[in-house]
């Protein structure tokens, strides 16, 4: 839920199905809103959260965790 908040690519509910209900409900109502938070998921998904990138970045974890045991 705190990605989807942060980077605005979704609505976050509470944990009922009246919630869950009312969030689809307020998404159907706004096709630009989806279309704008689609658009920013994907970007989302080519970039920070691409294969490419969370290997880099695991790399990047063993690389300090290396330095800091030697």
């Amino acid at each position: 839920g705190r990605l989807v908040a942060a980077e605005r690519i979704g609505i976050v509910a509470a944990q009922t199905p009246e919630a869950f209900a009312g969030a689809i409900l307020e998404l159907l109502r706004q096709p630009s809103v989806r279309r704008e938070m689609g658009s920013r998921a994907r970007e989302l998904a080519e970039t920070t959260l691409s294969w490419r990138s969370l290997a880099a970045r695991v790399g990047e974890l063993y690389d300090e965790l290396a330095d800091v045991r030697s």
